[in-house]
């Protein structure tokens, strides 16, 4: 949750610190109380949505993480892309219906919030912020409104549901709208696609090679021999990173296309494989962001995926020993490998 207030405080400087305590009760409770009416609740948003002034922001994120499973979703780019608005409210209604108040984790965010304040890491005066905390503590956790600051500078319209409805139109169109307002004129863009077992990198890779005729490196193509691979204990360096930084990586730039020696696991030889560059180069792969090859990348994307929606997808792409390999080694390993480097933390930008 440290990762989560700090990208949201960096993301809106102009915030106070009674935003970042809206922040934390959306991500402890979400976005009200129950919502009896789900008609009326429509007619609000339809309204809203009626007087929102419509202007091309390619900077204002689709959807943000406020916590590990609830995100905010910002109308203004969602009309953009025409999503439905309709089920917009449906997942809203039952996001905020089904939402378990605990107070126990509110406390364990405010605590987040007033370390981070304490170390300044969050530029706010820690007296006058922990005045404001203890109020709020004190008056049973209030609903809380953004702050006159955060409401000119940003005009906040959104609504907070559970992650797990954001839908892969959803992903794309955030992808999509990432690279765009990135993107600088003529220059070469080299993007880290990260995230766990089946979160759906390689899909999202090929949605850009396809939109945006975007290439394509999977780490999938570096995978160490089984006798190295055994030996080799340094958290996320199980790709051949060597390999991967001396054929490809340095050249990206340079080079119009790389020719490089792609390792096959079932027939247990390396084989050459040539790709073409193009302006954006993708990365993608997990250990794609491996501590060797970081200076590389302009940015790093980490696509999410829920442990019961990993699960699901893992019993449907593998079976046998291939899927107790990956529930006993390489998914422990890949944790460990998040977990160690921070890769949800320190992402541009998380799908």
């Amino acid at each position: 949750m440290d990762d989560i207030i700090i990208r949201s405080y960096l993301r809106y400087p102009k915030s106070t610190i009674e935003d970042l305590l809206k922040l934390v009760f959306q991500a402890s409770f979400g976005g009200g109380h129950m919502i009896k009416d789900a008609n009326e609740s429509l007619l609000f948003l339809r309204e809203e949505c009626s007087k929102l002034k419509r202007e091309k922001n390619l900077h204002e994120l689709l959807y943000e993480y406020i916590s590990d499973d609830s995100v905010r979703i910002n109308l203004r780019p969602y009309l953009e892309c025409n999503f439905d608005l309709t089920y917009l409210n449906e997942i809203f209604v039952q996001s905020a219906n089904t939402k378990v108040h605990n107070e126990n984790v509110l406390n364990d965010y405010l605590k987040y919030l007033k370390g981070l304040i304490k170390n300044k890491l969050i530029n706010f005066d820690y007296n006058n912020a922990l005045a404001v905390i203890s109020k709020f503590e004190n008056s049973g956790f209030p609903l809380m409104h953004h702050s006159e600051e955060y409401r000119d500078a940003y005009k906040p319209a959104y609504r907070v549901v559970d992650k797990a409805f954001i839908t892969q139109a959803m992903k794309e169109k955030q992808l999509e709208r990432f690279i765009s307002a990135v993107k600088v004129k003529d220059k070469e863009l080299i993007l880290a696609i990260e995230g766990k077992s089946c979160s759906g990198k390689s899909h999202l890779a090929h949605y850009l090679k396809n939109a945006i005729g975007a290439s394509i490196i999977t780490t999938d193509d570096f995978f160490l021999p089984k006798e190295i691979k055994e030996t080799q204990t340094a958290i996320g360096d199980f790709i051949n990173y060597k390999l991967l930084e001396t054929e490809v990586m340095s050249k990206l730039r340079t080079a119009s296309s790389v020719t490089y020696h792609r390792y096959d696991c079932q027939k247990e030889l390396y084989e050459l494989k040539t790709t073409k560059l193009t302006p954006i180069v993708i990365i993608e792969g997990v250990y794609s962001y491996n501590k060797h090859l970081t200076k590389y990348y302009d940015y790093l994307i980490y696509v999410d995926v829920s442990p019961l929606e990993q699960e699901k997808r893992l019993h449907e792409r593998n079976s046998g020993d291939t899927l107790e390999q990956y529930k006993t080694e390489w998914i422990p390993k890949e944790n460990l490998y998040f977990k160690t480097f921070n890769i949800f933390g320190i992402a541009d930008i998380i799908i």
